[in-house]
């Protein structure tokens, strides 16, 4: 798996980084590593930058992974960087199944998406 997940001291975030698809037994490992990074976590926030993704970045198998289990994660805020704006939707669905479509931005600058998502630490 070429993706990364973890949770960057400095800032307080999560950061993920995606790298072409996130296809199903890879979701699942990343939500096994997020609940290792947000067990001891009050505000668990999460930037994902899927620059180096291939669109759509998740598989139906994937989608699939995430509608069982994903809300169970509890993130309160996700920053999108590097989304193509036509690929917002997917964005939006993503962030509808996690439970914080309400918490979700798109960005095109790091250093303001980092700055959004610490607003309310």
């Amino acid at each position: 798996m070429e993706h990364k997940l973890w949770f960057e001291e400095k800032n307080q975030i999560t950061r993920l980084e995606v790298v072409g698809k996130i296809e199903a037994g890879e979701m699942r490992e990343l939500l096994r590593k997020a609940d290792e990074i947000y067990a001891n976590i009050a505000y668990p926030v999460l930037l994902c930058d899927v620059s180096r993704g291939e669109w759509p970045v998740i598989t139906r198998g994937s989608r699939k992974v995430l509608r069982e289990r994903g809300v169970k994660i509890g993130l309160k805020r996700v920053a999108f960087l590097n989304v193509p704006s036509t690929m917002h939707i997917v964005g939006k669905m993503l962030a509808s199944i996690w439970g914080v479509l309400e918490g979700t931005r798109f960005f095109t600058s790091e250093e303001e998406a980092v700055l959004w998502l610490k607003e309310t630490e």
